[in-house]
């Protein structure tokens, strides 16, 4: 994949195949709307579940284990 020169708006504009930068915006504001969500979800959900919160703090000692 090619690198884009952004430094122009133009480019970037033909890069999202021709998208508005206010639906782009949108867009990921409504993504990490979505993903706010859920992770207060999950973590009230460990907070009910103390089996559901040593097995996601394992899953993160693995995954740091397995990210070195």
């Amino acid at each position: 994949m090619a690198v884009a020169n952004y430094n122009s708006g133009g480019a970037w504009r033909q890069a999202q195949d021709g998208r508005q930068m206010d639906d782009v915006v949108a867009e990921l504001e409504e993504r990490i709307s979505t993903l706010e969500a859920f992770l207060s979800w999950d973590e009230e959900l460990r907070k009910q579940n103390p089996a559901l919160q040593d097995l996601f703090e394992k899953f993160q000692v693995t995954k740091q284990l397995t990210l070195k």
